[in-house]
């Protein structure tokens, strides 16, 4: 079957290198090298360069060397050739199509709305559920974010990404959400979901770890979903800017990542509380006493 699996967002760089809105449960094989994709006009795309920054996929075409010509596809789907009957690697597998539909109800029991589509985005999915008010966006995997009591607490999204995080905080009840990305893409595209899914209490900053200068001992609860290299050169700033006592969320990582994390957050005070692991990606919290 031919199912959307992306869209083409903006240039990265100068060397034809296109940022993904991923569209599919299997990015790793819908844009493998090599792999061919046929855009909304029926033109075929092939892939010739993969690599992920900033949580963000980007991918090379063959024939596509510039930016002005990724700039020139920019929002065009792409599409591929999917068998969604082939069996998963566990039960718990599911096709987009299998979802799109659904009813999801709240822990009460009562309706919350219906699955209207499901976005693959880097370490998690997202559950597009359109309700009464509107559609609302909210992860599909399980994440430390509702172990985690937020009510009224000050909370920080660093590397927000496209904001999902933030926003489900925000839905449990948060009472103030600030997020930070350098990436002016990521920034756009949190500000477009912030306002889309009605939330009124998150700020977005354009900057790196160098803006939490200007939140010393701020933050009850601080999440950053980003990759280890990066998490372990900013740490040191992500404890200046929380409160006593408050708590660090980690996630974006790899198993093998762990002991690195823990031993860096150990230096600078923390203490290792939870950890989880799923399909090799690994998430922590650590307290700040």
């Amino acid at each position: 079957m031919r199912l959307l699996v992306g869209r083409i967002g903006k240039a990265h760089g100068i060397l034809g290198e296109a940022t993904i809105e991923v569209r599919t449960d299997d990015a790793a094989t819908r844009f493998a090298l090599g792999a061919v994709v046929e855009t909304d006009s029926g033109k075929s795309l092939t892939v010739d360069s993969v690599r992920v920054h900033n949580g963000i996929l980007l991918l090379g075409f063959e024939g596509i060397a510039s930016r002005n010509d990724i700039e020139a596809l920019r929002n065009t789907l792409l599409y591929a050739d999917v068998d969604i009957d082939a069996p998963g690697e566990d039960d718990e597998d599911y096709h987009v199509l299998q979802l799109i539909g659904c009813v999801a109800n709240l822990e009460d029991g009562s309706k919350f709305g219906e699955v209207s589509d499901v976005l693959n985005l880097p370490g998690q999915d997202v559950l597009a559920i359109k309700t009464e008010k509107g559609e609302v966006l909210v992860p599909f995997v399980h994440q430390l974010v509702p172990v985690v009591d937020i009510k009224g607490k000050i909370v920080m999204d660093m590397g927000t990404g496209t904001g999902i995080l933030g926003i489900l905080a925000s839905m449990i009840g948060c009472g103030k959400m600030i997020g930070i990305d350098n990436d002016s893409w990521c920034y756009e595209n949190a500000q477009e979901n912030i306002e889309k899914n009605n939330i009124h209490n998150f700020e977005m900053i354009l900057g790196d770890a160098g803006m939490l200068k200007s939140y010393p001992d701020t933050f009850d609860v601080f999440i950053a979903n980003i990759n280890r290299h990066i998490l372990l050169a900013d740490i040191k700033y992500y404890v200046k800017a929380m409160r006593r006592p408050s708590t660090l969320l980690l996630s974006g990582f790899y198993s093998e990542d762990i002991a690195d994390l823990v031993q860096a957050a150990s230096a600078q005070g923390l203490t290792l509380t939870m950890q989880t692991t799923k399909d090799n990606w690994a998430a922590l919290c650590l307290q700040k006493k």
